[in-house]
């Protein structure tokens, strides 16, 4: 994801703006990793969602 560094005319290479990581590796831990994320995300936001429509109901 992060581009390679492109040489100038004068032979220098322009900085890259971010290191290269592990993050997008294609193993299987990453895509294990990634998804319990995309799991653990879904679970929080849909409790959130929950909880405000049920303090709507009481309220209202």
């Amino acid at each position: 994801m992060v581009p390679e560094p492109i040489l100038l005319p004068d032979g220098s290479f322009v900085a890259q703006p971010l290191e290269k990581t592990a993050v997008y590796d294609p193993t299987w831990h990453n895509l294990w990793l990634n998804w319990g994320m995309l799991g653990l995300h879904a679970i929080l936001y849909l409790f959130i969602t929950f909880w405000i429509q049920k303090q709507k109901d009481i309220f209202r």
